[in-house]
């Protein structure tokens, strides 16, 4: 009897050490680690994995490229799932299954990654500025004695254009024009056309919001704050010396030197628009760096936001809407390399615009089978969430265009 528990004993441990791809040769029926006897791979008491890794290390690369098969497989499975069935990776990930699927967080940061290089290497400007500024019909003048209510301007947003196609748009475009229009200091209003947003203008219109972006930028201000330091050091210091004229005289200067001020600022403006409309690489530059980082941080911000459309119950936890959020990421970088790709053969105005229907209609699929909620409490709960997000966006990344325009102006920030 004490002869069959021996070899009851040495056939349960062969079945341990034949369970896996490792070469017995390589493993111990007692832990390496802690001594404790092994019932698979990985030893239940500390973790230890029974592999010695003693052996040839063409065979250790061959292993390594088989594990990587593996991960692979699941990288493609856990992609289709998010494509073609939208909130069944997050669901079953929240629920537990955490070896079927890739994590959101590294399948967020492959993405980024890779859109991120892909847009570097195709040098794609994800927006740009398509600007025209042509005389009215009618108007004969020499370019030089044309104003501004001579001239009309129109001009779109654009979304997914390459360099080259900018260059090939910018060649029809007169900057002569552009920048008299602009130093006229003409304001224009935007007007939604459905192929995009034009900018029109008849001369006589003032655009508050050209006004407001002038006000914003903090060099004027420094710059002037600088000069009447330096005046008030000059007043202390003549002080009753300083006859009337002098001072009248000194007030004079004064005034020259905030329209020279003034002027100064409108030129490195419209000297820094038309170098955006030209080559919008710095723009989307500063969009590439800060866009994935306010993008990971929309993850936590996304799970408040959803939790106060949908909570409560066993499956609407915080941890659920972050899980959510953070593969609903990962599908919109994924819609951006799509677009990035697709653009090479459709318009990129059209792309965006279909990029768009399709996560209106992505977001509500997602959260129906995430939630399991009604289709109104869906549908309300996807884009309350969504117009939240958008406006959060929007807020954060004009703090960082306006801080970084600063930085690059010498302004306060």
């Amino acid at each position: 009897m004490q002869n069959e528990d021996i070899a009851a004993a040495l056939l349960a441990d062969k079945a341990v050490l034949d369970a896996d791809d490792i070469p017995n040769a390589n493993q111990s029926v007692k832990c390496f680690s802690c001594g404790e006897q092994m019932t698979g791979v990985y030893c239940a008491a500390c973790g230890q994995k029974n592999d010695d890794y003693r052996r040839s290390i063409f065979k250790l690369i061959f292993e390594l490229i088989g594990s990587f098969t593996a991960i692979e497989s699941r990288i493609w499975r856990t992609w289709g799932a998010l494509i073609f069935k939208p909130g069944k990776v997050a669901r079953e990930f929240a629920d537990g299954a955490r070896v079927k699927w890739s994590t959101p967080i590294r399948v967020f940061l492959a993405l980024s990654i890779i859109l991120l290089a892909f847009l570097s290497l195709t040098k794609t400007q994800l927006v740009s500025v398509d600007l025209n500024v042509l005389p009215k019909a009618g108007i004969t003048k020499p370019h030089a004695e044309l104003t501004n209510k001579d001239l009309k301007i129109s001009g779109t947003v654009r979304f997914f254009q390459s360099q080259s196609q900018i260059d090939k748009q910018n060649k029809t475009r007169n900057f002569d024009l552009i920048e008299k229009w602009l130093s006229g200091g003409t304001g224009f209003y935007l007007t939604d056309t459905g192929a995009g947003f034009d900018i029109n203008t008849d001369g006589d219109e003032l655009n508050e919001a050209a006004t407001q972006m002038e006000a914003a930028i903090a060099e004027e201000e420094k710059l002037r704050a600088a000069r009447q330091a330096r005046l008030d050091v000059l007043n202390d210091m003549l002080g009753e010396t300083m006859t009337d004229d002098e001072r009248e005289e000194l007030q004079v200067l004064t005034a020259q030197l905030d329209e020279r001020l003034d002027a100064g600022q409108r030129m490195n403006l419209n000297t820094a628009f038309i170098g955006i409309v030209r080559n919008p690489s710095a723009v989307n530059a500063l969009i590439y760096k800060w866009l994935p980082r306010i993008m990971f941080l929309m993850m936590p911000i996304t799970m408040f936001i959803g939790i106060l459309f949908i909570r409560g119950r066993k499956n609407a936890l915080l941890y659920d809407h972050l899980v959510h959020a953070a593969y609903i990421h990962s599908v919109a970088f994924f819609l951006v390399f799509l677009g990035v790709i697709l653009m090479k053969v459709f318009p990129g105005d059209v792309v965006a615009r279909a990029l768009f229907v399709i996560m209106l209609i992505y977001l509500p699929l997602s959260l129906k089978r995430m939630f399991t909620r009604g289709w109104f409490k869906t549908i309300w709960a996807s884009y309350g969430v969504g117009v939240l997000y958008a406006f959060t966006v929007t807020f954060i990344m004009a703090g960082v265009v306006v801080w970084q325009a600063s930085k690059l102006t010498g302004g306060v920030g």
